[in-house]
């Protein structure tokens, strides 16, 4: 039997969303009792800063402190 060499390729489909169906532009923002705001969102923080950038976005829209 040979030895055989080559390369290979993988590619993955990683869902997100909501509906699972893969839409990354959801987002759902809820007032609570105390004032605050949660901010959920349909997509994953796989370490690009995006729960700060959003955290960002959602203050600046707000009109709320980043802090908060």
């Amino acid at each position: 039997m040979a030895l055989r060499r080559g390369r290979g390729y993988a590619a993955v489909n990683y869902p997100t969303g909501m509906n699972l169906g893969g839409d990354p532009s959801q987002a759902l923002v809820h007032a609570t009792t105390t004032g605050a705001f949660v901010v959920t969102l349909s997509s994953v923080d796989l370490g690009q800063g995006l729960r700060t950038v959003v955290a960002q976005c959602a203050a600046e829209v707000l009109g709320i402190p980043f802090g908060r």
